[in-house]
């Protein structure tokens, strides 16, 4: 079902606080576990390598045919690609910066209501959706790699540093991007490991139907889970694709309005619809046409459509005016 979702977490208490939660709410849930293989290619080092190994990067990039991972495979290593990954380790160190002002034994996160009023702290109202989620992964992140490295307690009221922090010496881990033999080479120079992990992993599975668009906010479900303990690519790919379905809603009972059309109709509509927005770039929605009957039987479930598929309408009250 397109509404329908699955939200992926590696505790198996996090899942069955998000199904209370849910049920608050009204929306129906269910949890299963699935058994999940993952491989990561990856740098492990402290932070001050990492930054030596970028500069040089920068002041040296591979030739094409040295960064090859596979002799027949030329793999080129941009400026660009060692510019983003640059930035990702300034991103770190600045978190862990942020971090270094606390002492051994202080507390740096608060859990529950209070923690998300933390974690959102300093945002302007205007905030978009993805600045929203970005501002959270920034604190998130280096709270993640302290986690990995023992340097943070988890207790009943919150997060607890277990050592004072110095960004250049904590020991960290990033994705390699690159997958280059020259990189690889370039970072064993500075003391970074690269490393492939193979993880076979127990995941936590929440499903829920198509009341969860309707029963929760974004900004409740934002909040919640980034204190969850979740895979970082499950936790932004069900808030982004989350985004993305909430505001598919208003565009179909938008197209509908206060007429009757069948589904057929709908989907023409579907096919190519521009929406207009307070933006300099023009936004195409396009659905693919076997998707619609299904998103209005599931619209109709949940009370925002109803009628037949010849003659669907929005219900009283779902009308835009």
């Amino acid at each position: 079902m397109f509404f329908e979702e699955e939200v992926r977490f590696l505790g198996p208490e996090d899942a069955r606080d998000f199904i209370r939660f849910l049920k608050t709410r009204g929306v129906k849930a269910h949890i299963s576990t699935r058994y999940m293989e993952q491989v990561i290619v990856a740098f492990k080092g402290p932070l001050s390598a990492f930054e030596a190994m970028t500069d040089d990067l920068e002041s040296n990039p591979p030739a094409p045919e040295d960064n090859a991972a596979d002799p027949e495979d030329t793999v080129e290593v941009t400026q660009d690609s060692i510019s983003r990954f640059k930035n990702a380790v300034r991103k770190v160190w600045t978190g862990m910066e942020s971090l270094s002002v606390y002492e051994a034994g202080d507390r740096i996160q608060a859990k529950g209501e209070e923690g998300r009023e933390e974690l959102t702290a300093g945002l302007p109202e205007s905030a978009t959706a993805d600045e929203r989620v970005r501002h959270i992964a920034d604190q998130i992140i280096p709270v993640i790699h302290l986690q990995a490295s023992g340097g943070i307690e988890s207790r009943d009221d919150g997060l607890y540093l277990t050592r004072k922090v110095i960004p250049g010496d904590e020991v960290v881990f990033l994705t390699d991007p690159f997958v280059s033999t020259a990189v690889d080479a370039c970072a064993k120079k500075h003391g970074v490991t690269p490393y492939t992990k193979i993880e076979y992993l127990a995941k936590h599975v929440v499903t829920t139907g198509p009341e969860l668009y309707f029963e929760t906010g974004s900004d409740e479900l934002e909040e919640m889970l980034s204190e969850a303990d979740m895979d970082e690519d499950d936790y932004q790919e069900f808030i982004q694709g989350s985004h993305m379905k909430r505001a598919l809603i208003p565009v179909i009972t938008g197209i509908i309005g206060a007429r009757k059309m069948s589904v057929d109709e709908l989907a023409e509509a579907l096919a190519e619809f521009s929406p207009e927005v307070q933006d300099d770039r023009e936004v195409l929605i396009s659905v693919d046409r076997e998707l619609v009957p299904g998103l209005v039987g599931e619209l109709r479930k949940v009370g925002v459509l109803e009628g037949t598929d010849q003659k669907i309408r929005c219900r009283q009250g779902n009308r835009p005016d």
